[in-house]
């Protein structure tokens, strides 16, 4: 069979502002290990077993109930300031989780943290979609959606290593100052 040509329009690479804005999105993605850890904090600090899936709950209702005012605040301020300021909030809360010595102000800080992914999430979505060009928006989804799950299991993987060898503290401080350089590029 022959080859079916392309649309007219159609290109075969991401437009250079979508490779730019992918770099520190993808950088935030090595930042952003699995929501798990929190739960294996709670666990070390003695957390009983009944609180994990209320903590787990908390985290995910706060992550959906801020993606609505996230949203609101990438449109009046722009996605990319939403990002950084989403970033941002990840890196402080993020690091200090590892830093965390009672359940209490563990909880506390997860329902800051899940804030972040409400500040994000959508913003960089809309920013995938206003930065695709022409029949390229499957692409450029596509390869985001790549570079967040490659990203994703690096980070979960090198957050595990380092805690291993280093402790909590390291692996959650490490990973909100690479979530930190993510905000500044």
């Amino acid at each position: 069979s022959e080859p079916v040509p392309s649309e007219a329009g159609a290109t075969t690479t991401l437009p250079p502002a979508l490779k730019r804005a992918l770099l520190p999105i993808a950088l935030f993605a090595f930042a952003n290990a699995t929501d798990a850890f929190i739960i294996v904090k709670a666990a070390r600090l003695g957390a009983s077993p009944i609180l994990a899936p209320l903590l787990w709950l908390a985290l995910h209702v706060i992550k959906a109930s801020t993606a609505t005012v996230g949203g609101r605040l990438a449109d009046r301020y722009g996605k990319r300031n939403a990002l950084a300021l989403g970033w941002s909030v990840y890196a402080v809360t993020w690091s200090a989780v590892g830093f965390a010595a009672s359940i209490p102000l563990l909880f506390v800080l997860a329902a800051v943290y899940g804030t972040s992914h409400g500040l994000v999430e959508g913003a960089e979505k809309a920013l995938i979609a206003e930065l695709a060009t022409g029949n390229g928006k499957g692409k450029a989804f596509g390869s985001y959606n790549m570079l967040i799950g490659l990203a994703a299991l690096a980070a979960s993987a090198t957050f595990g290593v380092v805690w291993d060898h280093f402790g909590s503290a390291a692996a959650f401080a490490g990973s909100g100052a690479v979530a930190l350089i993510a905000a500044g590029t």
